[in-house]
């Protein structure tokens, strides 16, 4: 929307043009040192761009270290059952990646930003579905805040919802991000890329700089690391002529397949994994973004994010096959929740009908959120107390 003020005084006639953007492509907003952009469309993959979409972050007003500005390949990537959905940004200008038809995801509904009560938090939310076989729809859930223990932090949640009328699994969800960082020289020839297995966090960093880039995967169970170097020597996957799905595969589901990449022109894959997700339910992945100015900080930001999530985190999974609360197999921490936790309410993931029931004691919960349709229940006598 355009605005114009005029004005006129004896001597001449002068005016001021002011703009209002509605539903922007890029949402953006500083807070605690940290500058975060987020796409309101398309794409779910890292983008500098403004006309590309994306979601990235730099600390506080200095160069976007993490996502850089020559268009790498970058995003969000989801597979199954050999059908990878990846989501990468468009090729650079040169003629480097050509990875512009791999974009399967689409924007359900327009972004919007909220403050979470309590918390402190501000959370972006933006949904996709896939525009493949319409077997997935992806809310991911943003948050920055102005707390000081997530200062240099952003987190990323994914809800990941089965919408097919089939049994979905294994399911394989992470990010492969090219960050290529610079010097104080600016030159970007050194960077590498190594894995953290105490903290579960990929990280990238100049060998010439002090400044580390941290993915930090905040979830139980396997995690599939690759460091790459991205023009195949060592060893390593190339990337730069794009992926084909058994490279994919490869990062996605081979553990930890390669811990480091030395000096050079470095990449990273890291992702996690669920074992099943039948119709209608969601699984619930959680990541987070760091940044910081040394190795060491970089790991005892992974180690402290590790210990908060999993003492604050709990989802229901019903993998015992019951219904039965206090199981602490039907959890995704396998510990039965307790007043600390942020409980997340979800279907069962593994079969109808073992939705939570509270039948044999007392139960505890932080806070409690129901997902996808979740659905929770007390039975006489018990009690379910909600709060610290």
């Amino acid at each position: 929307v355009h605005f114009r003020a005029t004005y006129t005084d004896t001597a001449k006639v002068g005016q001021t043009d002011f703009y209002l953007f509605l539903n922007p492509e890029q949402y953006d907003w500083t807070e605690n040192e940290i500058h975060i952009s987020i796409g309101a469309t398309g794409r779910l993959g890292f983008s500098d761009n403004s006309t590309y979409q994306g979601i990235g972050w730099r600390r506080g007003e200095g160069p976007n270290q993490l996502l850089e500005t020559f268009f790498n390949p970058m995003g969000f990537w989801l597979g199954t059952s050999n059908q990878v959905m990846n989501q990468t940004l468009s090729a650079p200008f040169t003629g480097c990646c050509p990875l512009t038809t791999q974009n399967h995801f689409t924007a359900t509904q327009p972004i919007f930003t909220e403050k979470v009560d309590g918390f402190g938090l501000r959370r972006v939310v933006s949904t996709f579905t896939d525009n493949l076989q319409n077997h997935w729809s992806i809310e991911r859930r943003a948050y920055g805040d102005t707390l000081n223990w997530l200062k240099g932090i952003l987190i990323l949640e994914h809800q990941i919802q089965n919408i097919s009328n089939q049994m979905a699994g294994p399911v394989y969800m992470g990010y492969f991000a090219d960050q290529d960082m610079p010097d104080t020289n600016f030159s970007r020839a050194n960077n590498e890329a190594g894995y953290y297995a105490n903290g579960k966090m990929g990280w990238q960093r100049n060998a010439n700089s002090g400044i580390v880039q941290g993915l930090v995967l905040l979830q139980p169970g396997p995690t599939h690391y690759y460091a790459l170097e991205s023009t195949g020597t060592g060893g390593s996957i190339q990337t730069t002529n794009g992926f084909t799905d058994a490279e994919k595969w490869t990062l996605m589901q081979g553990g930890i397949a390669r811990a480091y990449s030395p000096p050079g022109d470095a990449s990273q894959y890291l992702g996690g994994s669920i074992d099943s997700i039948r119709p209608g339910s969601c699984a619930i992945f959680n990541y987070a973004i760091l940044s910081a100015v040394s190795l060491t900080q970089a790991q005892q930001m992974a180690d402290s994010l590790m210990q908060t999530y999993q003492k604050t985190t709990n989802v229901w999974t019903g993998k015992a096959l019951t219904d039965n609360w206090h199981d602490p197999v039907n959890w995704s921490q396998n510990r039965v929740p307790d007043e600390k936790d942020r409980v997340y309410i979800v279907p069962s993931l593994y079969t109808i009908g073992t939705d939570p029931v509270v039948h044999s004691g007392n139960a505890k919960a932080g806070m409690i959120e129901t997902r996808c349709a979740g659905k929770l229940t007390v039975q006489t006598p018990w009690l379910l107390e909600v709060g610290p």
